[in-house]
């Protein structure tokens, strides 16, 4: 159509590494990593331009850096994530990681 062309989709349902329950937002970083907000499972994967995981961030809780079904997340420019922790009723901030890789180990 114009509005474009389906390529594909990765995910299954789940709670394992990898897996996600109720993806609610995505966003892109400078290298092409993809941030994906699960709602269901309260955490924010990061995944690779090969859609493997290369880490994952919060968990459910109300501790610091727990998450309550987050619902939104934002990027600045230094690639530090904003996460609007809705049962929480906060946002948090988690600080960009200079080693995260940009594609996952391969065995």
């Amino acid at each position: 159509s114009a509005a474009g062309v389906w390529i594909g989709a990765y995910g299954t349902s789940g709670t394992g590494r990898g897996a996600l329950s109720y993806p609610y937002d995505v966003r892109l970083d400078s290298a092409g990593r993809q941030y994906v907000c699960e709602f269901g499972n309260s955490r924010i994967q990061i995944f690779d331009a090969d859609h493997r995981c290369l880490e994952i961030l919060g968990g459910p809780g109300s501790g610091a850096g727990q998450l309550g079904n987050p619902w939104s997340i934002a990027l600045d420019s230094r690639g530090n994530l904003y996460v609007a922790d809705s049962m929480n009723h906060r946002v948090q901030k988690f600080i960009r990681k200079a080693s995260l890789p940009t594609r996952a180990a391969t065995p």
